[in-house]
């Protein structure tokens, strides 16, 4: 049974300028990042939530003006999600919420939220990358403010399974999630090798439920670096098995 996205895309779309601030200013409660959402890559209402590491280091592929002038009009308020870096991040991350929806990538993307556990950049995902104050923030959002269906996390494994990391994650609001104990984990095999999902189920303090995932590894390292195939059967394998539990 796919998961029909349409009523609360035209629920966003109808939105006026004030009611989009009430709902963004009740996520931005406790922000340490003072300039979000200015990098635009943030519903009012999410349905599905991405969260990666940080924001990377990866240099703009093409010319920026091009591209935000490409998307200005059918894509107003989602030019962050057209950003060309030379890893084709952004372009995996807009397939993924097509997929995922299957609704026109425009309309996923007004139901898509992206964050990330640390604000500075780095090309590296470690421990030392991420901030406790946005790993609270993001815990008790996903806790207390907004109801997404399926929150999915990008090379993020070894570092929410950290003891330190993972009290952060639990204390005080947070969504409470034993990283070391998913509910389920999926294979995804590629050229020999097992790869895993692993996914939890979870409760939040509104009474929304919701699915984690943590995706086998991040969009940008293997077995997806190398082509765009490997991470289109990845979102394949793991939509089907989304909807198939939904």
């Amino acid at each position: 049974m796919k998961i029909i996205y349409s009523r609360h895309v035209n629920e966003i779309k109808n939105l006026t300028e004030d009611q989009k601030n009430v709902l963004y200013t009740k996520q931005q409660e406790g922000c340490p990042d003072q300039t979000w959402p200015s990098d635009e890559r943030c519903s009012p209402d999410p349905k599905i939530v991405i969260i990666g590491v940080s924001p990377g280091n990866s240099p703009e592929g093409t010319n920026k003006e091009a591209a935000e002038k490409s998307c200005q009009d059918t894509n107003k308020g989602l030019r962050g999600f057209f950003y060309r870096d030379t890893r084709n991040y952004w372009n995996k991350v807009r397939y993924l919420a097509r997929e995922l929806t299957a609704i026109p990538e425009h309309d996923s993307l007004l139901i898509v939220s992206h964050f990330n556990l640390g604000i500075n950049s780095s090309g590296k995902a470690s421990i030392e990358s991420v901030e406790k104050n946005m790993i609270q923030w993001i815990s008790r959002l996903l806790n207390k403010v907004i109801k997404p269906d399926l929150v999915i996390f990008f090379g993020l494994k070894g570092i929410l399974t950290n003891p330190k990391i993972s009290d952060l994650w639990n204390e005080g609001e947070g969504l409470k999630i034993d990283w070391r104990l998913p509910n389920a984990k999926i294979a995804f095999p590629n050229n020999g090798r097992n790869y895993y999902y692993s996914e939890w189920s979870a409760t939040n303090a509104l009474g929304h439920k919701m699915r984690l995932v943590i995706w086998p590894n991040h969009p940008s390292r293997p077995p997806f670096s190398s082509n765009m195939k490997s991470w289109e059967r990845s979102v394949m394998e793991y939509t089907n098995h989304y909807n198939r539990m939904a």
